[in-house]
């Protein structure tokens, strides 16, 4: 490695040091997010890069967004993940695919919108952030007043875990078959999971 490189290295890590142990406002992670390239999560004064997508992750997020466009209706809407939500407890993050259904409520600062209020939010699971997603993450989500629904999708194997919030608490089923349908509560249809992994196994 040339010494150029080494360098240029050594300050890309000390960038990334520096983002997860400097004690930041929402105002500097706003301002951090509208120069960046890539995503971020914040939450308690840290900002945190997440992490790129394979071709099966992506391809699958895409297949989700599409069935739930379809199904929405006029009361709902769907949104693939570039629009960031904020949790009940303040975690400022991205989700693969959620509905907001209603009217939206957007926390806009400097010309972007967060929305505050999703209805139903996806997660396409990956290797380096499975755990996180089905505890920590989760645990931020059903902070969210207006959630109702949360589906994590494995990629590499058909098995999906489908989670409703009920009087009693959180309700959850998993489905684990192409002929299976997740019954969606907030959109009072059905997702099939033959449409969510369509050619995602070609990859």
């Amino acid at each position: 490695m040339s010494a150029r490189l080494a360098s240029h290295r050594t300050a890309i890590l000390d960038a990334m040091y520096a983002l997860r142990h400097h004690e930041f406002t929402v105002e500097d992670y706003f301002e951090h997010e509208l120069s960046s390239r890539a995503r971020h999560e914040f939450y308690d004064g840290a900002i945190l890069v997440m992490s790129g997508a394979s071709t099966r992750h992506v391809t699958i997020t895409g297949n989700t967004f599409v069935a739930l466009h379809r199904r929405v209706g006029r009361a709902c809407r769907a949104f693939v993940s570039e629009q960031r939500i904020v949790t009940g407890d303040d975690l400022y993050t991205y989700p693969d695919v959620l509905v907001a259904c209603g009217a939206l409520d957007f926390y806009k600062v400097q010309g972007t919108g967060t929305l505050r209020n999703p209805s139903l939010l996806v997660e396409v699971l990956s290797p380096s952030t499975r755990s996180y997603d089905l505890g920590e993450k989760l645990a931020h989500y059903q902070t969210i007043a207006s959630l109702k629904e949360v589906i994590f999708i494995e990629q590499d194997i058909v098995d999906v875990l489908h989670l409703r919030r009920a009087a009693s608490g959180w309700e959850q089923e998993r489905f684990v078959t192409l002929t299976d349908v997740i019954p969606l509560r907030t959109l009072r249809r059905g997702l099939p999971l033959s449409e969510v992994y369509a050619r995602a196994f070609e990859l």
